[in-house]
C-alpha cells in the first residue's frame, strides 16, 4: 500500500484537516497517511506570552493532535514524524527516501500563510507531477468573548 503524505503544523487543530483526509479515505478506502509535522520555530511573541516549549515540543505536540484525531475519526496511517523545520525542505526529505500516492497540504488561510505566499502548492505539483496533490485552506479560529 502506498501512504499519502499529509503535512500540517499550526493547522493540526483544524476541521478542514479532518474534513480532506476524510474525503480521500471515502475515495480511496485503502488510504493510510504518514503525517509530517515540520518542527517549526517558536514565534517570538508566544515565547513572550509565555510559550517556553522548543520548536520540536511545540511539533511534538501538535503531532500527537493528530494522531488522537485521525484515530478518533477511524482514519488509518502508519505513523507521524516530525521534520525539517523548513516545510519545502520536510516535504523534500520525506519524498526523496518514500513513495506516496499523493501529498495533503492543510495551510492558514492566504493572507496569514507564509507557505501561500511562496507558492508552495504549485511548486510541489511543478516538482512532483506524478502525485496527487490536495490543498485545504484552515479557517483561523473563532473566538467568542
Amino acid at each position: 500500500m502506498v501512504p499519502y503524505l499529509l503535512v500540517a503544523q499550526e493547522t493540526a487543530d483544524s476541521p478542514e484537516l479532518l474534513c480532506a483526509v476524510q474525503r480521500i479515505a471515502d475515495e480511496d478506502p485503502e488510504a493510510e497517511f504518514v503525517v509530517l509535522v515540520p518542527t517549526t520555530p517558536v514565534d517570538p511573541v508566544a515565547t513572550v506570552l509565555g510559550e517556553h516549549r522548543s520548536a520540536r515540543q511545540l511539533a511534538s505536540s501538535r503531532a500527537q493532535r493528530i494522531r488522537a484525531q485521525l484515530r478518533s475519526a477511524g482514519v488509518r496511517f502508519a505513523v507521524v514524524r516530525l521534520g525539517n523545520y523548513d516545510p519545502v525542505q520536510a516535504i523534500e526529505d520525506a519524498l526523496r527516501f518514500t513513495s506516496y500516492r499523493g501529498l495533503v497540504l492543510v495551510t492558514p488561510p492566504a493572507p496569514l500563510s507564509r507557505l501561500l505566499r511562496i507558492d508552495l502548492v504549485s511548486r510541489m505539483r511543478h516538482r512532483h507531477p506524478g502525485l496527487i496533490i490536495r490543498h485545504a485552506e484552515a479557517q483561523p479560529p473563532v473566538y467568542l468573548e
